[in-house]
């Protein structure tokens, strides 16, 4: 049987299962991927101390080779060796291998692993991978250092297995040495004979999978077997792992080994706090075979540190040292909870920027990291805001005010904000939203009417441009305004601005521009032109123009206007009026105002 590769039936008892490993990738430094650490499943150096061995040697080789201790041409090696079942002449439990040393020294190499897997090639190739026959090989020794050779030549260099491997008695024994560095010292050489199939392959790389060569090199080798030995033990305490959360459905699990010779039926044991005590019945397990065992469920209810301990119950097992594992699990309570919304709240104006701020609280017993969320929805309840903060380690009970970016406010009306939390296995889903609202008041400011200029101006006279100006919200307004003057050709002779500062809903306010239009002035049309940088409810307000005309006028005193020439009647003269010339107000004949003028000097019109 291949050691890790055997799927057991296993009997069940109180709804607990046990499951088979299975096999995957071993690496050089003996870990294997998805699963625990090599050193999880390694039994103390007294595992087979007291049991019986009995050693196949197998000899006949007398010429030494350095490999696979040698350092001639690199620093780590990947080595290969093949042993036949004829050669091997039984089935058992390997506990123990070595070669035989040819020389007297000994050196210290790193990192050293041995593995073992059964294969049905014929010989050996440089392919090392394809060497194993499609099987995974089984990691039974590794140490980070390790004293190698035996100190007399002749002698056997042994290795005492961390885990025993189960051969078959049937296929060929593929031995492979890996190390990764070497101390200062001379090559440990080794007793070998030539002798067909090819039997050896090497890469002086560690992490190698072709080989420099493959020959019919095979070395002298001594294989302790060991009979009879009842021994299982927990290898790792799977499930629960170091924390676990209140209320989560928790199956409890553990991986034993049987380090033994013997296939065995036995009962494990896991118990967590005062609480939880529960077994599982394991049934025909195989030497040499790892097995996955889940228990009852269990529900964490009460929080903090708890011990957990899984253990075999086998009758006269050989080691009760590696009978038990043990550990600890800390059972926490995951709650975050939106605590209170500072901003927005209440008012605001239209254009006007906020920065949403919120406080979290942490409700349960560990410190957390978690998602703070705002989203803000406008009137039409269109989403117009979406923004996360990255919360790290809110201590159990404190409390944290967390800022988002800035936004403005643009669309008047009831605003929806919500605030929400993210962390996954939060206990208390109730506490992780907020919802509230606010308002955003509808704005209107219109300009009433231009001042100044008036309709018509003195190519003379200095212009100081002016402005009625209405707030019509009931909310007070700030912003600009501005005023453009612009001949007929529309060339724009005059743009500047004004600050109309904290007009008060409803107040009209008469605006006059600091900068005045000097003279003079061409005469000629003109356009005035006045507007409001504002953001509004009346866009139609906030622009106000009117035409007005340039001209030269007698010296008439200021305030005067001209409103028609005085006409001409026939048989009169069409010229100025002279001097006895008068005004009067006064009804024409169909009862409207009229201005009756006459041009004196004796004119009879």
């Amino acid at each position: 049987m291949h050691g890790k590769g055997i799927v057991a039936l296993v009997g069940l008892l109180l709804a607990a299962t046990v499951l088979a490993g299975t096999s995957e990738n071993v690496l050089p430094d003996g870990t294997i991927p998805g699963e625990v650490a090599r050193e999880y499943i390694t039994p103390p150096e007294s595992a087979f101390a007291d049991t019986d061995v009995t050693y196949v040697d197998i000899t006949g080789g007398t010429s030494n080779n350095a490999w696979p201790w040698a350092t001639s041409f690199g620093n780590s090696m990947r080595f290969q060796m093949m042993y036949l079942p004829s050669e091997i002449g039984r089935a058992g439990l390997i506990t123990e291998f070595g070669f035989m040393s040819g020389n007297q020294y000994q050196r210290e190499f790193y990192n050293v692993t041995i593995k073992m897997v059964h294969t049905n090639i014929t010989a050996v190739t440089t392919d090392l991978n394809s060497n194993y026959g499609g099987n995974t090989p089984d990691t039974v020794f590794f140490a980070t250092s390790k004293l190698v050779g035996s100190g007399v030549a002749g002698n056997w260099d042994l290795f005492t297995l961390d885990n025993g491997f189960m051969y078959n008695g049937t296929d060929n024994l593929l031995v492979e040495i890996v190390w990764n560095g070497a101390g200062s010292g001379t090559s440990i050489t080794s007793r070998y004979m030539s002798m067909t199939p090819v039997r050896r392959t090497w890469v002086w790389d560690w992490q190698g999978n072709v080989g420099v060569s493959a020959d019919a090199s095979r070395y002298n080798a001594r294989l302790g077997f060991t009979d009879e030995l009842d021994d299982v033990g927990v290898s790792h305490i799977v499930v629960p792992e170091a924390i676990a959360d209140t209320g989560a459905t928790v199956t409890p699990a553990c991986s034993v080994y049987n380090y033994g010779t013997t296939t065995v039926s036995y009962d494990v044991r896991t118990s967590i706090g005062a609480d939880y005590n529960e077994t599982a019945t394991v049934t025909d397990h195989a030497p040499g075979e790892r097995l996955f065992v889940t228990f009852p469920d269990w529900t964490p209810a009460a929080l903090g540190s708890f011990n957990v301990t899984c253990s075999t119950e086998l009758t006269d097992d050989a080691d009760n040292d590696n009978d038990a594992e043990t550990g600890t699990v800390f059972v926490r309570k995951l709650d975050v909870g939106v605590q209170s919304l500072q901003i927005p709240s209440g008012m605001y104006m239209p254009g006007e920027n906020i920065t949403p701020t919120a406080t979290w609280r942490n409700h349960g017993n560990t410190a957390v990291d978690f998602e703070a969320w705002v989203i803000l929805n406008d009137p039409t309840d269109a989403e117009a805001y979406r923004e996360k903060v990255d919360v790290t380690g809110l201590d159990p009970g404190g409390s944290m005010q967390v800022g988002f970016p800035s936004f403005q406010l643009n669309v008047p009306g009831a605003w929806t904000v919500r605030c929400s939390t993210g962390l996954a296995g939060d206990v208390d889903p109730a506490n992780d939203v907020l919802d509230e609202g606010f308002t955003v008041g509808a704005v209107d400011a219109g300009i009433v009417a231009i001042l100044s200029p008036g309709t018509f101006v003195d190519t003379g006279a200095t212009v100081v441009p002016s402005a009625r100006i209405r707030n019509n919200s009931d909310y007070a307004m700030s912003f600009d305004a501005w005023f453009i003057i612009s001949d007929e050709s529309d060339a724009e002779l005059y743009r500047h601005s004004a600050a109309v500062a904290g007009l008060a809903g409803g107040e009209t306010r008469d605006v006059a521009w600091a900068e005045s239009w000097p003279g003079p002035h061409p005469e000629g049309p003109y356009t005035a032109r006045c507007s409001l940088a504002v953001s509004d409810e009346n866009p139609a307000n906030n622009q106000l123009e009117r035409a007005f005309t340039v001209g030269a006028r007698p010296p008439w005193d200021e305030g005067w206007v001209e409103v028609a020439p005085i006409p001409a009647q026939a048989g009169n003269r069409r010229d100025m009026p002279h001097r006895g010339a008068w005004l009067a107000i006064g009804p024409d004949p169909g009862g409207a105002t009229a201005i009756y003028a006459t041009k004196g000097n004796k004119l009879q019109n």
